[in-house]
């Protein structure tokens, strides 16, 4: 689930609840955050994310890597998947996405937090995000994003 500073705050819609409840119970529901939106409000977005730790929430940071200066602000999340900026798997490699990905990589390693690469297009692509670690991708190689279908499955079911 992505979330913005704002939304943190606020207590959630009647309608919203139900299904957040039927989450909790039958997912493991990840709270994504921007590195950006941490950075720019790191207070705001750490008192928010504590309340959803505490519901047994894992945590992703996306973007990592768009704002270096943000790679400070990982260790305080602890987050259980690192998203790392599809700059950093689509630009050539430099001495800055090296620091970046040394650093992702440490703090992967102290916490067990799994690698992401977004923007995985190529399969040169995928080869630069294996090379700096990432076990999991995302991007067009897989697929485009298609629309949803008219009725959606019952529970269980799978959306293929």
């Amino acid at each position: 689930m992505n979330v913005e500073p704002e939304a943190l705050d606020q207590p959630a819609t009647d309608a919203a609840l139900e299904p957040y409840e039927r989450a909790t119970r039958e997912l493991r529901v990840i709270l994504e955050v921007t590195e950006r939106a941490l950075a720019a409000r790191p207070a705001e977005m750490l008192r928010g994310i504590d309340r959803f730790l505490e519901l047994g929430w894992g945590v992703a940071i996306d973007d990592v890597g768009a704002d270096r200066h943000s790679l400070a602000l990982m260790p305080f999340l602890r987050p259980d998947v690192i998203k790392l900026d599809l700059r950093l798997v689509q630009s050539r490699p430099s001495i800055e996405i090296a620091e970046v990905v040394h650093a992702v990589n440490a703090e992967a390693e102290r916490t067990g937090a799994a690698l992401l690469a977004e923007g995985v297009e190529t399969v040169e692509h995928l080869a630069t995000a294996r090379a700096m670690g990432a076990t999991l991708a995302q991007g067009w190689l897989y697929g485009r994003p298609l629309e949803l279908p008219s009725q959606l499955p019952s529970g269980g079911e799978a959306v293929l």
